[in-house]
């Protein structure tokens, strides 16, 4: 804790870097208890993505963030291998305090094991592979949603033809 505290502190606390937003995601953190204590040693504006936003008791994916620049809009888990309950993607978005933007951030828990161990590499690819996919599902989300409702609004018409030719 003492050792990630002081390397957080050097990247955040010269003068420049006291300007400039700062997020940091970690992996490995498997209890609250250990958050909380780094939490402690840090500046008083900073502050993590919590268990509690995200349903889960631990983590192995913590994003710290500065509190002086970020919002949490919100924070969730994607599961895809269904082994754990918090998920091996977790998705945080934030509005910059400005208010005009807003961060899309994706911490992966990628297994650390060495090559070909239980399938590690494969494992680490369909990762990857979903990780690609939320992005371009968070980029494009909003042609997808209009697409969806055009092509609904469409269905919609021809069963509103069906019906008037029925009768």
């Amino acid at each position: 804790v003492n050792n990630v505290c002081s390397v957080i502190k050097q990247l955040t606390e010269n003068a420049s870097a006291k300007e400039k937003p700062f997020i940091l995601s970690l992996t490995e953190i498997e209890n609250k208890r250990v958050a909380s204590d780094l939490l402690k040693k840090l500046p008083v504006r900073f502050a993590y993505v919590s268990p509690e936003l995200t349903d889960c008791d631990y983590n192995d994916n913590i994003v710290f963030y500065d509190q002086n620049f970020f919002k949490i809009i919100n924070a969730q888990y994607h599961h895809f291998f269904n082994q754990f309950a918090k998920g091996e993607i977790l998705e945080v978005n934030f509005s910059l305090k400005n208010g005009l933007e807003k961060l899309t951030l994706f911490s992966c828990h990628l297994k650390a094991r060495p090559p070909d161990t239980n399938h590690t590499d494969m494992y680490r690819k369909a990762i990857c592979d979903k990780l690609q996919y939320l992005i371009w599902k968070k980029h494009h989300g909003e042609e997808i949603r209009k697409h969806n409702q055009k092509n609904k609004n469409n269905d919609d018409s021809k069963l509103d033809s069906l019906k008037l030719a029925q009768n």
